[in-house]
């Protein structure tokens, strides 16, 4: 499968992290919640105006902005 941008999911999907650009500064928060390569993840929501969206790894939620989002690349699973 071709990589995608996380920001590419819809609510539902679920997809597996290939990989995260690590020159971003919330990169480095990211990796502490455990969204690290080959991890799962999976898309929750979209708030009402459409920034920022959540997603669960390993039982944890977190929200990341739509921007932020575009740097992670993530193949979907079937």
């Amino acid at each position: 499968m071709n990589p995608i941008s996380l920001s590419e999911l819809r609510p539902g999907q679920s997809a597996r992290i290939v990989s995260l650009d690590q020159d971003k500064p919330v990169s480095q928060k990211l990796l502490h919640l455990g969204v690290l390569p080959d991890k799962h993840i999976r898309f929750i929501k979209t708030a009402p105006m459409g920034d920022p969206l959540e997603f669960e790894v390993e039982g944890t939620n977190f929200s990341v902005r739509r921007k932020d989002a575009g740097s992670i690349s993530v193949e979907l699973i079937a």
